[in-house]
């Protein structure tokens, strides 16, 4: 499509700082043993001050803007290649550094860096790298004056993930836990997706988890439980109007103000695939998010688009989106710029 297409939503929001978003694919195998030994996690002193104990009767974050109008609207551009290939490998997943200036990209074998001058020049070429204390689907956050990473792993044999938490350059990395605030449980099914932000100093990460044997996936909102120790790990509430049980509902990424859930679901109900990108908001932190519409004018019929990353582009209204999409015989690595 050549055209723009604007998407009615039912909230207002701005951007702020601090957000990264990668999308799916390969872990790294981890005994329950060698969990125990991944290191003492993220030191209190390297953190905020407490903000509080969550309560699992509230909701993820606090109301910045109770006076939003209702129903702005989000206009996205038609998307536009920014890495084809990876070196003849199949790109799977994308997280951006804090800087805004590199973008990790893990293929089916290796990891690699490309790096852009400055946050609107274009990304020069994939360069592979090694980052010991980065799994699948990183997501990078600034907190505590340090740059900290979340990423998913194997948690046995089987493939059930989880998430750990390392200092980007200083690993090792500590396993997390998540509990449900539903039932006070450990959650120890399938666990996807970690995306991070930092809304007034409070960390949000939205996450998906695996239901019906990971055939379909439910979107939840995580916080710390001791924003001081984030290896204390974290209480998790699901995001209702995201938990379809009939819909994998994957790989959510979070925008820097908290307010917008971009994910990839099925293009048509009752198909696994190909994939969409579907959008979701809510009108403030503390308020219910709505009801998820499909991103018209980024998708491709018939094609699988997934893995959505969202970064705030500075001094304006507007949202990088990254996502990848599978539109000429392999998976490429597109961008959108959505206004809202």
């Amino acid at each position: 499509m050549s055209t723009l297409h604007t998407i009615t939503l039912c909230a207002l929001l701005t951007a702020t700082q601090g957000c990264s978003r990668v999308g799916f694919g390969h872990g790294t195998d981890a005994s329950d043993a060698a969990l125990a030994d991944v290191g003492p996690g993220i030191a209190a002193d390297a953190l905020p001050a407490d903000l509080g104990t969550p309560d699992a009767s509230e909701d993820i974050g606090v109301d910045l803007a109770p006076d939003l109008p209702k129903a702005p609207s989000l206009v996205c551009q038609p998307p536009a290649v920014v890495i084809s290939d990876a070196q003849g490998r199949t790109i799977l997943e994308i997280g951006m550094r804090t800087s805004r200036l590199k973008l990790v990209a893990a293929t089916t074998g290796d990891d690699y860096v490309a790096t852009r001058n400055t946050p609107q020049a274009a990304f020069g070429p994939l360069v592979k790298t090694t980052m010991t204390e980065v799994g699948s689907d990183p997501t990078f956050f600034d907190y505590g004056g340090k740059e900290l990473v979340i990423s998913a792993f194997y948690v046995n044999t089987g493939s059930e993930r989880g998430f750990r938490l390392a200092e980007v350059g200083a690993p090792p990395a500590v396993a997390l836990t998540f509990v449900d605030d539903a039932t006070n449980a450990v959650i120890t099914a399938d666990m996807d997706g970690a995306s991070a932000a930092v809304v007034n100093g409070q960390l949000i990460v939205a996450h998906n988890v695996g239901t019906n044997g990971a055939t379909s996936a439910d979107i939840y909102l995580a916080r710390p439980r001791d924003s001081a120790d984030l290896s204390k790990g974290f209480l998790s509430k699901k995001v209702e109007a995201l938990s379809d049980p009939n819909i994998k509902e994957d790989d959510p990424a979070l925008d820097p103000s908290g307010r917008i859930i971009v994910f990839d679901g099925p293009e048509t109900p009752g198909k696994a695939n190909p994939t969409d990108l579907f959008v979701s908001v809510r009108p403030a932190l503390g308020t219910a998010f709505s009801a998820p519409i499909q991103l018209s004018n980024v998708n491709a019929v018939g094609h699988t688009d997934k893995g959505p990353l969202l970064t705030a582009i500075p001094g304006s209204n507007q949202l990088e989106l990254f996502f990848s999409s599978w539109r000429s015989g392999q998976l490429q690595l597109m961008r959108s710029v959505c206004n809202f």
